[in-house]
């Protein structure tokens, strides 16, 4: 069965996907830089610290209790990423067979950033 799992090394989140008919992969999360502004240069005061990004994971299962008033087989669906960014949710647990990893960048501009991808039995997508 294709998974993704979190996992940390030397402060580095990273993400491995495992799928029996695909060599494995490593998605690697490094802290962000800084946004850069209209003119090009970084637009934050320059002692701030590279954004860390939140890794998130689910089940690519419909919300049928949400959809149709009917019961869930696991907490974890396919709209947990909506519920966790709007409004802030429970995180899912660190492995499934969706993720999403958040970088929360706040410039003037109020700019945010965010990225997911999806593995299934077939292509693993980004």
């Amino acid at each position: 069965m294709p998974s993704l799992t979190a996992h940390n090394r030397s402060g580095i989140d990273y993400i491995t996907a495992k799928h029996p008919d695909q060599p494995k992969t490593h998605l690697y999360c490094p802290p962000s830089l800084p946004p850069v502004g209209p003119d090009g240069n970084f637009d934050v005061d320059p002692e701030t610290e590279a954004v860390e990004p939140e890794l998130l994971f689910t089940e690519n299962n419909t919300n049928f209790s949400r959809l149709y008033g009917g019961q869930n087989e696991t907490p974890y669906l396919k709209d947990a990423f909506d519920d966790h960014v709007i409004p802030s949710h429970r995180p899912p647990p660190p492995e499934g067979n969706e993720d999403f990893f958040s970088y929360k960048i706040r410039s003037r501009a109020r700019v945010y950033s965010t990225a997911g991808s999806e593995f299934d039995e077939h292509v693993f997508y980004y």
